[in-house]
């Protein structure tokens, strides 16, 4: 079974100090080995495990050695995995030897733990994976959902800019975002406490 969890990585945070290799290669090998590592910083960039829901590696694989991680007796080294994995997160050092792939550490990687930046994270993806499958498919139940989905799972950071650019409107400020934020049902009540004057609860 695939996991409902991945590695998620923010940019923004990452210094690209490559601690999480080592952090990583220390797990798999015992060593400080970049080389050895589930996760890598190439091209200005995180490499790791998707934990896709439908693996390319697993379907290249004629020997059934990948799951949540690579079967060390079954694997013969053949490559495959890494040539098929359309994210280029399978990882082999060298010809013949079984590859890296993330396993996510049990629930416990390593690679978050020792991220000094906080640009990795343990996230859960089930649920959102599920729904663009369904949004793909062109659900006609979607739009409701959708709606629902907004109103009831509004973050802190999307209410606050929503009140920054009421507040600009009062001051008379133009905003085409906004017009169209306070033309939302979710907004409305905030809109009104805001030109009344009155702090919204």
């Amino acid at each position: 079974m695939p996991s409902q969890y991945f590695i998620e990585w923010n940019s923004e945070f990452c210094t690209g100090c490559r601690l999480c290799e080592l952090a990583c290669s220390s797990r798999f090998s015992g060593g400080m080995s970049p080389s050895k590592s589930a996760i890598r910083w190439e091209n200005e960039s995180i490499h790791v495990c998707r934990q896709c829901f439908d693996p390319a590696c697993k379907k290249a694989c004629s020997f059934d050695a990948i799951g949540m991680d690579i079967d060390q007796q079954k694997c013969t080294g053949c490559g495959l995995c890494v040539s098929a994995c359309p994210h280029e997160s399978i990882f082999q050092s060298e010809r013949k030897m079984s590859p890296h792939k993330c396993d996510l550490c049990n629930g416990h990687p390593e690679c978050v733990s020792f991220c000094p930046g906080g640009a990795l994270t343990l996230a859960r993806k089930g649920r959102w994976a599920a729904f663009f499958r369904r949004l793909k498919s062109g659900n006609r139940h979607l739009k409701n959902e959708i709606n629902l989905t907004l109103k009831t799972k509004l973050n802190n950071g999307l209410m606050l800019m929503a009140r920054e650019r009421i507040i600009r409107l009062r001051e008379g400020k133009k905003d085409s975002l906004l017009n169209r934020i306070i033309l939302s049902p979710m907004v409305k009540p905030l809109k009104k406490n805001f030109f009344s004057g009155k702090e919204s609860d």
